[in-house]
């Protein structure tokens, strides 16, 4: 899976180029971890304010000419993402109950967090990564 991920500035929000596997990979996600972290207060430990932003900007995501999907929201959203992806296979004590349930390997998230650090160094929000 490609680990790229483009992010460009909207306004006072990012835009965030997903390819159709990251899409799904980010969709499932989002739909797994509820079911793990019940409490409002489990999710707002672990992602942060953005979580709720970040579902909504998924389910409303657009497609480019290309295909990529096409996420907007703040840096709360984006950083929501990327605990997520990172935090998401802490859950789980084995890859093959992850693998089962995600639909996808740890290293994938993994690898897809880091494409999104890579991503805001590239507009020039590296100062805090």
């Amino acid at each position: 899976m490609r680990t790229y991920v483009k992010i460009d500035r909207d306004g006072e929000l990012l835009r965030v180029e997903l390819t159709k596997n990251q899409y799904d990979l980010v969709s499932s996600a989002l739909i797994v971890f509820p079911s793990l972290v019940k409490s409002r207060e489990g999710r707002l430990l672990m992602l942060g304010r953005g979580f709720d932003e970040l579902q909504s900007a998924v389910a409303d995501a657009g497609t480019t000419d290309l295909g990529w999907r096409v996420v907007i929201c703040s840096i709360e959203g984006v950083h929501a993402l990327h605990s997520l992806l990172v935090c998401l296979p802490l859950l789980y004590l084995t890859e093959e109950s992850f693998v089962i349930r995600v639909k996808f390997f740890k290293e994938q998230l993994i690898g897809v967090a880091s494409g999104l650090r890579e991503g805001l160094k590239k507009i020039g929000d590296e100062s805090n990564l």
